[in-house]
């Protein structure tokens, strides 16, 4: 099942849009890669609900607005690069 995933790493790809929604229901996910693509608009706070993530690479996209506060309830992540964004 799609819900046991533990690392997505979609960097690179020249995706483009807002992300897309639906990475709270995978509660094992570590690490979520979506650097160096066009994403725009804001992170999604689900993105975060994850009790398992340890990674999340968001940098070199075009993302904008504020840091959702359930960030800071994301007691397991360890590492967060949102650099280079607007």
């Amino acid at each position: 099942s799609s819900l046991n995933l533990l690392n997505i790493d979609i960097g690179g790809n020249d995706l483009e849009g807002t992300i897309p929604g639906g990475f709270g229901n995978l509660i094992k996910m570590k690490l979520l890669r979506m650097n160096n693509n066009n994403f725009v608009g804001e992170l999604k706070p689900e993105i975060f609900v994850s009790p398992s993530l340890r990674t999340f690479n968001c940098s070199e996209n075009s993302l904008s607005g504020s840091i959702p506060d359930e960030l800071y309830s994301a007691t397991s992540l360890r590492v967060l690069n949102l650099a280079s964004n607007n």
